[in-house]
């Protein structure tokens, strides 16, 4: 698997070469050819021979039919982030709470307190700030959690999704679908803590955003955010050429290239924009990404074992990000951080 996915990469870097260096009918034929070399590549990655154990013998009367009469639809949680895979055991859903927690811990979050959650997914992290497991994210002791909560998402089939998940909760929770980059337009008042865990990498810009977020926190609020920096090492080596590819891969992902800074520039922006007691804590690669792939190459090997069905792109989805973020595990290219940062009480 390492093997096909690491050439498939390799393959896939030769592309700026060909738009760089050729141009006519040329470079349409290799632009071309590259593509549908990609194509069979990628089509072999995602369909390996098939394994004994998901066989079918031709004298079984229903085989493994019944798991779809088993599917739980929709099931319990919606949860899309990187997850903290700090603990032995955990599962996909499971990480992805723990890294809310400690993005909640880390900022202090304290009881009666007004929160905007910035790109909340289809809600997930909504049911956990609802005080629905009644403790508080301080690090002082457990108490009732109850505060006012708002959430913004860009996404209108998440924020559907979403919208009816929060509606059948006892706590009151407000979920707008609105742009992080036009925070103002969908919000008029100020809160005690702004979150945004997982999402702020792909705002255009995050210096934007943070900028924004600023104007819509009260005195002695606080930002709190997971995010992404680019490695100091990858980023003093980078050529004009390895320029070119890293633009190629941010337009490919969304991500805007003035987001990619290290972690010590990200710690200046954020300073810059007026806060006061900024912190920031770098992850272990290997406790976000490297668990994250783990998961991904687990889900396929499980959908496999049962006989569970997936579309093409479902099944590259799952391949091809399990083997990236294997990459960004055990590579020098982006360093996973906490941000803290205050608002100065005037």
């Amino acid at each position: 698997m390492h093997t096909g996915a690491s050439i498939l990469v390799g393959y896939i870097c030769i592309l700026p070469v060909i738009s760089s260096y050729t141009d006519g009918w040329i470079q349409h034929v290799l632009l071309y050819l590259h593509a549908l070399g990609v194509s069979c590549m990628l089509y072999l990655l995602v369909n390996p021979a098939t394994s004994d154990n998901s066989e079918v013998d031709e004298n079984e009367i229903y085989g493994l039919r019944h798991l779809l009469f088993n599917l739980e639809l929709p099931p319990k949680t919606l949860w899309f982030n990187m997850g903290l895979w700090d603990k032995p055991g955990l599962s996909f859903p499971q990480a992805c709470e723990n890294l809310v927690h400690k993005v909640a811990q880390f900022i202090n979050i304290k009881p009666m307190s007004s929160v905007l959650d910035v790109g909340f997914g289809c809600g997930d992290s909504c049911i956990v700030f609802a005080g629905k497991k009644k403790k508080t994210f301080t690090k002082e002791k457990k108490t009732n959690f109850y505060f006012l909560y708002k959430g913004i998402t860009n996404e209108l089939s998440q924020w559907r999704i979403a919208k009816e998940r929060v509606s059948t909760l006892p706590s009151k929770i407000n979920v707008l679908h609105g742009s992080a980059d036009t925070l103002g337009k969908h919000v008029s008042s100020t809160f005690d803590y702004i979150i945004s865990i997982d999402s702020a990498y792909h705002y255009n810009t995050r210096w934007d955003f943070i900028q924004a977020a600023f104007k819509h926190l009260n005195e002695g609020g606080v930002l709190g955010l997971y995010d992404l920096c680019i490695d100091p090492d990858l980023y003093a080596s980078v050529t004009p050429i390895k320029r070119q590819i890293l633009k190629l891969v941010c337009q490919a992902v969304h991500i805007p290239l003035e987001n990619l800074v290290t972690p010590e520039e990200y710690e200046e922006r954020v300073e810059d924009a007026g806060y006061k007691k900024v912190d920031m804590v770098c992850l272990d690669r290997m406790l976000v990404f490297g668990g994250l792939s783990q998961s991904f190459h687990t889900q396929y090997e499980t959908t496999q074992k049962y006989g569970i069905g997936m579309s093409l792109s479902n099944r590259m989805t799952l391949k091809v990000s399990g083997f990236l973020f294997g990459l960004l595990a055990t590579r020098s290219w982006l360093v996973p951080v906490l941000v803290k940062a205050e608002k100065s009480i005037k």
